[in-house]
């Protein structure tokens, strides 16, 4: 059953990813590196998961632990993302967006994205599968 739930889920991504409506088929020339990032990315993703449920399924204790290294992580990596990208940029850089009255709702925005929708959403998501499996 679940290699058959990920095989219609790699069925279904391949489909959305490959029909071209124009001539109706399903084209390989279209392939991509994004494509591949694309596949690799929810790999990653699904092995975090397994690995945060083994963590914290035998020790409720250590959600909270184990999300503040997954989150540092994430903020290290994205951090220097956006110092290499940003560190050109005349108008949209890291630090004028701090700065910059105009683009405070910009940086507003990213903290409550960083802190709400990703911080407290993945202790709540860490907490479930320290309950109930994936």
């Amino acid at each position: 059953q679940t290699y058959l739930s990920a095989l219609l889920c790699l069925t279904g991504v391949g489909v959305l990813e490959l029909y071209d409506p124009a001539s109706q088929l399903l084209t390989l020339s279209q392939l991509g590196m994004g494509d591949f990032w694309a596949l690799v990315q929810a790999f990653g993703f699904g092995a975090c998961w397994f690995v945060t449920e083994e963590l914290v399924k035998d020790d409720s204790d250590q959600v909270i632990p184990v999300t503040a290294v997954q989150l540092s992580t994430m903020a290290f990596f994205s951090m220097l993302w956006a110092l290499y990208e940003g560190h050109n940029s005349t108008e949209y850089g890291v630090i004028r967006l701090f700065t910059d009255p105009s683009l405070i709702n910009a940086a507003e925005v990213i903290v409550w994205t960083g802190v709400i929708t990703t911080a407290i959403n993945r202790c709540i998501e860490t907490t479930a599968l320290g309950r109930v499996g994936s």
